[in-house]
């Protein structure tokens, strides 16, 4: 509910959806990809032996959302980072492997045409472009940091977002199962 307000009200958040950005799909898929691989954590945290199908299928619908995350924007290279990240921290090698499986066989199933006829300019198009443009005219990564700290329609996202973090902190350290809060604290 207090998302849902958030979005309703914020003054940032109106001004970016009147353009067609995708942040918001981009940010669907990664919290999709970030819950399969939590359920899939929490599977192995509620049963000694967890049901193997169910648990890899979650990791492989982890793969297959960030996939789809990754091919709507670029900066969704966070989540199969973060879920990486977490499988190998919790030697979960055969998870990793259908993670790795299934992110890149969604992907290239969605890309195959276009990686195939024009990769150069594929990779220029998807990623590239982001990484080298000046953001909004200013160029420094920390002075656009700056810029939207003091940009007075963000306001309220920027520092409910900073309080979302260090909320997810302190609560982690109450918690029973701390590594699936250090994935959400990671993500953020």
């Amino acid at each position: 509910l207090l998302a849902a307000a958030l979005l309703a009200v914020d003054g940032i958040v109106i001004a970016q959806d009147r353009r067609a950005m995708l942040e918001s799909p981009t940010n669907m898929f990664s919290i999709l990809a970030i819950v399969c691989y939590l359920y899939a954590m929490h599977q192995t945290h509620l049963e000694h032996k967890p049901q193997e199908k169910k648990l890899l299928s979650l990791v492989v619908g982890a793969g297959f959302f960030c996939a789809l995350a990754l091919l709507t924007k670029g900066v969704a290279i966070i989540p199969p980072l973060v879920i990486t990240l977490a499988i190998l921290i919790r030697h979960r090698w055969r998870e990793g492997a259908w993670f790795v499986v299934s992110l890149f066989g969604s992907y290239m199933l969605c890309a195959a045409v276009f990686v195939i006829i024009c990769p150069v300019d594929y990779i220029k198009q998807m990623y590239l472009f982001h990484i080298l443009r000046p953001w909004d005219g200013t160029v420094h990564p920390l002075a656009r940091l700056a810029e939207i700290w003091n940009y007075p329609w963000s306001w309220t996202t920027v520092r409910l977002a900073l309080g979302g973090v260090a909320m997810t902190a302190l609560a982690g350290r109450k918690m029973h199962n701390r590594d699936l809060w250090l994935v959400v604290f990671a993500w953020a």
